[in-house]
């Protein structure tokens, strides 16, 4: 699993010998030794958040990598022709599709080319379009891409009812869900949440009502919302 690491690491623009340092960080960190069955992309992930919060806690160098966080986001929007902020999103869409945790700490220049060669636009969008993490996105920056949501009418006549009734009604069943489907934060029994012809999920009143703004599908099974 070591030579894994190091091989996937090199890819990220890591040397074998910078990758080796990070190892031996993240495992004085957590306090075990490195796995050796499993993802390795989960391992990398390991190697990364360890290393990065051995450095943290030894130096005080959070804020440089805030910091260099924001170059990344700064270099990416002169390149790409877009927002730093939009930028941002890319940076949550590699990380999100690589499952990885880009650290511009480590180069800049390589953080920045591993972004560059795994971007997708159309994909991107894509997954903005679909992924509830990606409204605010979707709503700021992609005015003209944006899919045709309800209309402020329909969104008014969704049907909404306080969790508490809704538990009490599940309560012989087991289809009793405890946490909205988009923020996927736990729901209070005095929360207003949505309910969906047709459709097994649940949000907070507010979160579906910003999500269907710009979809007609819930965000989990894709059912159409009528």
């Amino acid at each position: 699993m070591k030579q894994e690491v190091l091989h996937y690491l090199h890819d990220f623009g890591i040397p074998h010998r910078h990758g080796q340092e990070m190892i031996r960080k993240a495992q004085q960190y957590f306090g075990w030794r490195l796995r050796q069955t499993g993802p390795v992309e989960r391992a990398v992930e390991w190697v990364l958040q360890g290393a990065n919060a051995y450095d943290a806690m030894h130096s005080g160098r959070i804020e440089a990598s805030q910091q260099n966080k924001k170059k990344l986001a700064q270099g990416l929007s002169q390149i790409l022709g877009v927002s730093p902020t939009h930028a941002k999103y890319i940076i949550k869409y590699v990380e999100d599709k690589y499952h990885t945790k880009i650290d511009p700490r480590i180069n800049l220049n390589d953080a920045m080319t591993f972004i560059l060669h795994r971007y997708n636009p159309s994909d991107f969008l894509q997954v903005a379009s679909t992924n509830p993490d990606y409204y605010q996105f979707m709503l700021q920056f992609s005015p003209g891409n944006v899919p045709k949501g309800m209309t402020q009418q329909q969104i008014r006549s969704l049907h909404t009812i306080k969790y508490k009734d809704y538990k009490h009604r599940k309560k012989q069943t087991q289809e009793k869900l405890t946490e909205c489907n988009i923020c996927l934060e736990e729901l209070k029994p005095e929360d207003e949440i949505i309910e969906l012809d047709g459709c097994p999920h649940i949000f907070h009143e507010a979160c579906a009502k910003t999500w269907f703004r710009i979809n007609k599908t819930c965000p989990i099974c894709k059912k159409q919302v009528k």
